[in-house]
């Protein structure tokens, strides 16, 4: 029982960081966009 529980978490965690790493990667791009465009102009 704790070992499915624990592997239940574990799926959760997984999911949880790849959503933040997600994350992560549109707001670095935006902020690079964002950048890119104040230079340019």
């Amino acid at each position: 029982m704790i070992h499915y529980l624990n592997l239940y978490y574990f799926q959760i965690i997984q999911q949880l960081k790849f959503h933040y790493s997600y994350q992560l990667l549109i707001v670095m791009y935006y902020n690079f966009y964002i950048i890119y465009d104040l230079d340019y102009f």
